[in-house]
């Protein structure tokens, strides 16, 4: 017997930097360092990233969440064609 669960859940892109939010590395020392978790991936397509990354934070109906600079230009276009 197989038991499968899924759960989908929706967030929606309110607002998102437009310029990089900081390096990656910059990022996960200032969170470590105070001994806080760190998003190690982009939220919408899991890619990891190294500390030379840019980072874009990302406004959600869900909180606050990391983009990696492909999603974040896709939300930027998103937004703005639904903007205007």
């Amino acid at each position: 017997m197989e038991i499968i669960k899924t759960t989908k859940k929706v967030y929606k892109v309110l607002d998102i930097t437009r310029e990089p939010f900081m390096k990656f590395e910059t990022f996960r020392g200032a969170r470590e360092h105070i001994g806080l978790s760190v998003q190690r991936t982009c939220f919408n397509c899991h890619k990891k990233f190294i500390d030379a990354d840019n980072i874009y934070l990302a406004i959600t109906t869900g909180g606050n969440k990391l983009l990696c600079e492909e999603c974040a230009k896709l939300a930027i276009k998103d937004l703005d064609s639904n903007r205007g």
